[in-house]
């Protein structure tokens, strides 16, 4: 019984969460960024970033939700905290954003947190939230956050003409890797890394000090937008993106319209038509 109400609870949370999508449709995500350079995408498959923006988007299910609700009560920590801590003068959390000075392209997005210090100096997070192992694992062993990430609160700062910017990844859980006195035990934890834009690339550097370069242009950014209003405008869909060359995973796996690109890529149906599949999709 309780479960069956839980679900028309969820249902009902995601007609209204559908109703305030519709409201955004035609203007670029900030959240679904990505860069263009040498004649390759990184970052949110530039598909996705142009179907979001014509408002094709499907449902997720409620245990996808639950999630993504780990990633609510995580930012609600932190929010917390962040305004009871002495050295902080004025802290926003989902700041809205609506961009159309930067780039020739408009864009709509909310940064994490932006947070004024009692000095009058002001920086933004982007936050994430591990609900599995696997990715901690890797986050620790690589001491890298997901480029995505990364990309995606440089177009904030960007924005905001922000010089100081954090990405923190956060998880809750108690994981054990290894075995007898390799064993490694890993605790609840914050981990955080220094955005930097001021330079000819964006770079990031760790709590250990190391920097890391993406080799990636802000100009980079303002390339993939303009990629994506040019595709809609030719009705050409833009090439998937180089998966293999910034991270260990092919995105198209885990994405619900592979079935429609590999029909697009192979010729067997043309742009109209893979529009038209979609709509079919998201329904």
């Amino acid at each position: 019984m309780i479960k069956e109400m839980l679900k028309k609870g969820f249902e009902v949370e995601q007609e209204e969460q559908a109703k305030e999508e519709a409201k955004k449709v035609g203007n670029l995500r900030g959240g679904s960024c990505g860069a263009y350079f040498n004649g390759m995408t990184v970052g949110t498959c530039p598909r996705v970033t142009l179907l979001r923006k014509l408002g094709f988007q499907k449902g997720i299910d409620q245990t996808t939700d639950m999630i993504f609700e780990a990633g609510r009560a995580n930012e609600e920590y932190l929010f917390r905290l962040f305004k009871k801590s002495p050295d902080v003068l004025f802290v926003a959390n989902d700041y809205p954003m609506i961009d159309n000075d930067t780039f020739d392209a408009t864009w709509s997005g909310r940064t994490d947190f932006y947070v004024r210090r009692k000095d009058g100096t002001e920086f933004v997070v982007e936050s994430k939230c591990m609900v599995s192992q696997w990715p901690l694992f890797k986050l620790v062993k690589e001491d890298k956050p997901k480029l995505i990430a990364v990309l995606q609160l440089a177009n904030y700062m960007n924005s905001l003409k922000m010089t100081e910017g954090y990405v923190i990844y956060s998880h809750y859980f108690i994981a054990e890797k290894g075995f007898k006195e390799k064993r490694v035990r890993y605790t609840p934890k914050i981990y955080e890394w220094k955005v930097d834009i001021s330079g000819d690339t964006i770079t990031y550097i760790s709590e250990s000090g190391v920097v890391t370069d993406t080799h990636i242009k802000l100009e980079h950014l303002k390339d993939y937008y303009d990629l994506i209003e040019q595709a809609e405008a030719d009705k050409l869909l833009p090439d998937p993106p180089a998966w293999q060359a910034f991270q260990s995973y092919d995105g198209c796996g885990y994405c619900d319209f592979s079935k429609q690109c590999e029909e697009y890529d192979s010729g067997a149906i043309d742009y109209n038509e893979f529009m038209k599949e979609i709509e079919l999709e998201c329904k």
